[in-house]
């Protein structure tokens, strides 16, 4: 008899151990089998939000149902008492969807730009540009042995309008290096200051000696 008694005894220990707890000591539920998927706000401009998985008693205990800026779904529990707990949705609910809460980056589309060549007479008037605009930004113009280039590259937070985000290079062409001549002289090879010195000091010898000539008569 005394057997029998002592594993009576024994059984209400076990289910006693196995009936629920509270982990709080209060009315909410300590089952971590419940789970609750936040965005918990960082304050960090760069990464506003961490997602996180969380028990419905640390939703509680940690202050995530205080928590300004934290965004949840809508759920529901049920506490030791067999409560039926609902508790409203908050925030942007459609950001749990993304990883780390954060919507995928959708960049404007610009237009590729076009380089200005220009290859007149001399080289002092050569042109070889890229303008400036919206999305993206020219670099200086480079010179690898007798080849210029123009590099053009996006902003952060543009893209090419097909789509592409590559930098953008261009190469000068060669550019001639002919004289320009001086309209009706027909010699271009005296444009410059020495050659029209010159061209005055011949002038000015032929004109004395034919005065000598002159004089000489």
């Amino acid at each position: 008899m005394k057997f029998i008694i002592t594993l009576i005894a024994l059984a209400l220990s076990i289910v006693g151990l196995a009936g629920p707890a509270s982990a709080t000591g209060d009315d909410h539920p300590s089952a971590d089998n419940k789970k609750v998927t936040l965005c918990h706000a960082t304050s960090s401009e760069t990464n506003p939000y961490n997602k996180i998985e969380v028990s419905v008693n640390a939703f509680y205990n940690a202050g995530h149902i205080d928590h300004e800026g934290d965004i949840w779904e809508a759920f529901s529990y049920v506490t030791n008492g067999g409560e039926t707990v609902n508790v409203p949705a908050r925030g942007d609910t459609s950001l749990l969807a993304f990883e780390e809460c954060e919507r995928p980056r959708v960049n404007e589309q610009v237009t590729r730009p076009e380089v200005v060549f220009a290859d007149p007479c001399g080289t002092e008037n050569d042109v070889f540009s890229v303008a400036g605009g919206r999305g993206f930004l020219v670099g200086a113009v480079q010179t690898d042995g007798v080849i210029q280039s123009i590099t053009v590259t996006l902003a952060d937070g543009f893209d090419w309008n097909d789509g592409g985000r590559e930098p953008v290079r261009f190469e000068r062409p060669e550019f001639t290096d002919v004289d320009c001549d001086i309209p009706n002289t027909g010699a271009a090879e005296y444009a410059n200051g020495a050659g029209m010195a010159a061209l005055a000091g011949i002038g000015l010898l032929g004109g004395l000696v034919l005065l000598r000539r002159r004089q000489s008569v």
